[in-house]
């Protein structure tokens, strides 16, 4: 049984598409040769007119150029300057992201503090209460000095951009 192998003649690196059984009394198409392309992973067989050349497929593979995250699409070697880890985040970058997280932590610790002070209304603080909202209440203010310090930072170096 002969079988044709096809390639996407579209694609400049015509890789391999699938196969079907050939009429033997007929000539392969435009699109396909009998010669059998070898599979080996991580690789996709292309037709270079001849014969099958093993081609890097890294399809679908994600990482970063730079500090663009990016999915690579076509057959081929990985760009210089690929990597599959993150970039480190710039010192802006951190910044930000502390500020994020301090803002959380601030939002946290309001919600901690609606007990005791609900009791400390209510005249039924005990004395966990009042430590409690005191510890509370000295976390936020280290909170928000750091989170003034960092806001000031990323406002000077605006203002030098």
């Amino acid at each position: 049984m002969e079988i044709n192998y096809y390639f996407d003649a579209a694609d400049p690196l015509r890789p391999f598409t699938h196969s079907l059984e050939a009429n033997p009394a007929s000539l392969s198409p435009a699109d396909a040769t009998r010669i059998a392309p070898q599979m080996k992973d991580g690789f996709r067989p292309c037709w270079d007119g001849e014969k099958w050349i093993q081609v890097e497929d890294f399809r679908g593979r994600k990482g970063w150029l730079g500090r663009e995250e990016l999915t690579i699409g076509n057959l081929g070697p990985l760009p210089d300057g690929w990597s599959d880890e993150p970039p480190e985040p710039t010192p802006e970058e951190k910044s930000i992201a502390r500020i994020e997280a301090i803002k959380a932590e601030l939002l946290s610790l309001d919600l901690a503090s609606l007990r005791p002070l609900r009791a400390i209304a209510d005249g039924t603080a005990t004395d966990e209460d009042r430590d409690r909202l005191a510890g509370v209440n000295k976390k936020m203010e280290s909170l928000r000095a750091e989170l003034r310090e960092l806001e000031e930072a990323l406002s000077e170096q605006d203002t030098l951009d």
